[in-house]
């Protein structure tokens, strides 16, 4: 008995404790074998917040153009060439007809062949370019002595357009007539009026050229 109470504890004695730490050893390895087939270390590792990325600036991307021989090249100048200003001469060519109504009272028993009248354009008149005799425009008339029943006629001297007077180089004239019988120059005579206001158609027989060239 006093033998054994001599003899040293297992744990006392190197081999003992070796064999303990290794044993120790095992127990934690399988621990942390089992744990990681259970996957406690991925939930650990996917519960942990990642951080934000941080933030970078944009990048700029430069654009590099290359220059050519003809953006550098001095621009053309073009000098404008006028327009040339549009004729404002119209023709009225023969067979127009003008309607005209005379300014004033015209009798054969009080004028003289060559005595002259107005008369104004009362029906427009359209001519070459567009452009119109408008209503309103003047004529420059004569009397002509005629034979019985008609005594009196008219010859169209000239067509007044813009201020300037065009001359008429050729119409036949028909004006509106009343026959009357009075005094006259000579005497008591029977003759005949072209009142005023009255028609009087002109039919061109050459062409004649109003306007400004």
């Amino acid at each position: 008995m006093a033998n054994d109470q001599s003899s040293p504890r297992w744990w006392q004695t190197a081999p003992g404790l070796l064999t303990a730490g290794a044993a120790f050893v095992a127990a934690v390895s399988g621990l942390i074998g089992g744990l990681n087939q259970i996957g406690a270390f991925d939930r650990l590792k996917d519960d942990t917040p990642m951080p934000p990325p941080a933030a970078s600036a944009p990048v700029q991307k430069v654009e590099t153009g290359r220059l050519s021989a003809k953006d550098t090249a001095a621009p053309e100048i073009t000098t404008p060439v006028a327009a040339a200003p549009k004729s404002s001469v119209t023709r009225r060519s023969s067979g127009t007809v003008i309607e005209l109504a005379s300014g004033a009272r015209v009798c054969s028993t009080m004028s003289q062949p060559g005595d002259r009248f107005n008369a104004t354009v009362v029906v427009p008149v359209a001519g070459s370019n567009n452009l119109q005799l408008p209503v309103g425009s003047a004529a420059v008339l004569a009397v002509t002595r005629l034979e019985a029943p008609t005594f009196i006629g008219v010859r169209v001297d000239s067509i007044v357009y813009g201020g300037r007077s065009f001359p008429v180089a050729g119409a036949n004239a028909r004006p509106q007539r009343e026959f009357v019988a009075g005094a006259s120059q000579s005497g008591v005579g029977v003759g005949a009026c072209i009142p005023a206001g009255g028609r009087i158609t002109v039919t061109l027989t050459a062409p004649v050229s109003i306007g400004r060239s």
